[in-house]
C-alpha cells in the first residue's frame, strides 16, 4: 500500500492514505473516512441504503426495508411532530403526557388528568374516569349495547333509576 497521489485529466484526485483539508469542495468518494467536525452536506447524503434528505421533504428513507435508529443506550428525541403512516410496534413502555387523541377529532380523547387517573372524553366532555381507588365514575348512563331502551341512569345524588323497554321502573 503506502501514500500516493493521483491527478486525472478530469480534476478528480485519486489518493491512498490520510489526507488533512479544512474544506471540501464538489464530488467526494471514499471507502474510509474519519471527520472530527461537522459535515455540511448540501443537496442531502447517499450512504449504502439510506438516503438522507435528498427531496424537497428532507426526508430519510432506506431502501433495505428498516431504519434503526440508536442512541446507544440514550434517548432519540424528535422535537416536533412524528407522523407515521402503517403500523407502529412500540416493544416496552409507552409514556404519555396527558392525551391521547382522536385525529380528525380533537374533542375525543382518552386522558390522563391526574395520577393514577384515566378518563374517557367525547365532545370536548368527560364522559367516564377510573380514578386511583378503581371506581368507575360516569356522566349520567350506562346503556345496553345493542339495546337501547335498556339503560341505568343516574338523575341525581343518591339516585339511580333502571329504563327498561324505554319507561323508567
Amino acid at each position: 500500500a503506502g501514500i500516493g497521489i493521483t491527478l486525472s485529466s478530469s480534476g478528480n484526485i485519486d489518493a491512498i492514505g490520510v489526507i488533512t483539508a479544512t474544506t471540501f469542495s464538489g464530488g467526494f468518494e471514499a471507502t474510509t473516512a474519519t471527520f472530527s467536525g461537522l459535515v455540511d452536506i448540501n443537496g442531502g447524503a447517499h450512504i449504502d441504503n439510506l438516503r438522507l434528505g435528498i427531496d424537497a421533504d428532507n426526508d430519510i428513507t432506506t431502501s433495505s426495508g428498516n431504519l434503526t435508529l440508536d442512541s446507544a443506550g440514550g434517548n432519540v428525541v424528535i422535537n416536533d411532530n412524528l407522523d407515521v403512516d402503517g403500523t407502529t410496534t412500540l416493544d416496552g413502555v409507552v409514556s404519555i403526557a396527558d392525551s391521547i387523541v382522536h385525529t380528525g377529532d380533537t374533542d375525543t380523547s382518552i386522558r390522563f388528568p391526574g395520577d393514577n387517573q384515566i378518563s374517557f372524553n367525547t365532545n370536548g366532555v368527560q364522559r367516564a374516569i377510573i380514578g386511583s381507588a378503581g371506581d368507575i365514575a360516569i356522566q349520567d348512563t350506562i346503556e345496553h349495547i345493542g339495546d337501547t331502551n335498556t339503560k341505568i341512569r343516574f338523575p341525581g345524588n343518591d339516585t339511580f333509576t333502571v329504563e327498561t323497554g324505554g319507561s323508567e321502573r
